[in-house]
């Protein structure tokens, strides 16, 4: 089961909706998310992308990117109504202080982050 959360500042996407197609919609998503921030809008953000999680902070972007993310949001709220056994969506009322894995594989503070400058993702310690 893929979770999907969305809150006021954030978007956290963890776990494996057991359906390889299911699965490749959501990394779809998330990756053309993470392209057009870094590459088309060259907005500076920081996430968490590893395997089975993602995490991303909204509140640095600009309305642009929100809008992005907030278009991202809609469409995992959709593969959620259409695929109900493979991905829950829950929206928090609550703000989240950092995109900060709470995968129990990774180190707590592990940051990704955009270049604008190279148009390339680095990772960030």
């Amino acid at each position: 089961m893929t979770h999907v959360t969305v809150g006021p500042n954030y978007m956290t996407i963890e776990g494996h909706a057991g359906d390889t197609i299911v699965c490749a919609m959501i990394t779809s998503q998330i990756v053309g998310l993470v392209k057009n921030l870094a590459e088309r809008l060259n907005e500076e953000f920081d996430f968490v992308l590893i395997p089975g999680f993602f995490d991303i902070r909204t509140d640095t972007l600009s309305d642009e990117g929100k809008s992005l993310v907030n278009a991202c949001a809609y469409c995992m709220s959709g593969i959620a109504g259409s695929y109900p056994y493979n991905v829950q969506y829950l929206h928090s009322i609550y703000p989240k202080e950092k995109a900060v894995s709470q995968n129990p594989h990774t180190m707590e503070d592990n940051w990704w982050k955009s270049d604008p400058n190279s148009k390339k993702l680095y990772f960030r310690s």
